[in-house]
C-alpha cells in the first residue's frame, strides 16, 4: 500500500515536472518573474512532500532507522547527514550507529585470515547485545564466509558461530515485537504521561543508585566496558522519559503471553 501511495505520487511530480517544462519552451518575452516564482513553488511543494515528521517523542533509534527504510524508494540510496534533535530517539539513533560500528568491526576480525583477530571477533559478536536491523546483513554475511573457513572447524568455534546466530535472531524479533506493541494513544497516552512525571522524582533516585552500582562494578571489573556502556545508555534513554509506558507494555505483553498458555493458544 505504501509502494502504490508513492508511485501515484511520483507519477504526479513527473506530470508536474512535465508541465512546467512545456510552459518554460512555450515561454516569451516578460514571462521570467512568473515561471520563477512557479518553479520556486513547486520545488518547495515537493520538499514539503519529502518531510517525515516522527511524532513519537520516545521512538526507538531502531524504529527510526526502520522508518528511513520505509520513506527509501526501492532501489534507491538514502544518505543520512544529520540528526538536528539529538536528545531522546535522536541519542538511541546514534547509539544505534555506534553499535553498529562495533559488530562491523568485530565481523571484521571474525573472517581476518589469522586466527588470533578471527577468534577476538567471534568472541566479542558472542557476547553481543546489541544486534539490530543495521547489523543483521553484514553478521550473516561474516558468518557464512566464515564458517567453512580452515580456523572455524572446529566444535568450539562452530557452537559459537550458532550462538551468535542465535542471540542476533533473538534480539531481533524482539525489536520487531517492541516496534509492533499496540501502545496506548490519546487520553490514555496522556494520563500515563502525567502520571510519569508524578512518579519520576522516585525513579530519578533509582536511576542515580543504578549508575552507581554500574560505576561500581566496572570498577572492581565485575562486568565489561561494553557492558557498562549499554547498562549507562538504558540509563540515560529512560531519563528521557516514557519508562512508565514502556514497564505497562512489558507487563502486557507477559499477560497475553500467560492467557495464550493457558487457553492453548
Amino acid at each position: 500500500m505504501q509502494l502504490a501511495g508513492n508511485t501515484c505520487e511520483w507519477q504526479r511530480e513527473c506530470t508536474q515536472f512535465r508541465e512546467l517544462a512545456a510552459r518554460l519552451d512555450a515561454a516569451g518575452e516578460g514571462q521570467q518573474a512568473d515561471l520563477d516564482r512557479a518553479a520556486a513553488d513547486l520545488l518547495w511543494d515537493w520538499l514539503q512532500a519529502r518531510l517525515v515528521v516522527i511524532d513519537d517523542v520516545h521512538a526507538s533509534g531502531n524504529s527510526l532507522i526502520a522508518r528511513i527504510c520505509e520513506e527509501t524508494p526501492p532501489g534507491f540510496n538514502n544518505r543520512i547527514l544529520g540528526c538536528q534533535n539529538i536528545k531522546g530517539p535522536g541519542l538511541d539513533f546514534v547509539y544505534r550507529w555506534q553499535s553498529w560500528d562495533s559488530c562491523h568491526q568485530a565481523c571484521r576480525q571474525l573472517v581476518a585470515s589469522d586466527e588470533t583477530s578471527a577468534e577476538r571477533g567471534l568472541r566479542i559478536l558472542a557476547s553481543f547485545q546489541e544486534f539490530g536491523p543495521l547489523c543483521e546483513e553484514t553478521v550473516r554475511q561474516a558468518i557464512a564466509r566464515v564458517r567453512h573457513s580452515e580456523i572455524a572447524q572446529s566444535e568450539r568455534f562452530q557452537s559459537q558461530l550458532r550462538v551468535i546466530e542465535t542471540a542476533m535472531q533473538q534480539q531481533l524479533e524482539a525489536g520487531a515485537d517492541q516496534a509492533s506493541g499496540d501502545a496506548p494513544g490519546g487520553w490514555t497516552n496522556k494520563v500515563i504521561h502525567a502520571v510519569e512525571s508524578f512518579l519520576d522524582a522516585g525513579d530519578a533516585v533509582k536511576r542515580r543508585k543504578r549508575a552507581n552500582l554500574i560505576y561500581r562494578d566496572l570498577a572492581n571489573e565485575r562486568i565489561s566496558h561494553a557492558r557498562a556502556v549499554i547498562e549507562l545508555q538504558k540509563l540515560n534513554k529512560r531519563q528521557k522519559g516514557g519508562w512508565l509506558l514502556n514497564r505497562l507494555t512489558r507487563w502486557l505483553d507477559v499477560l497475553r503471553a500467560g492467557t495464550a498458555t493457558k487457553y492453548g493458544k
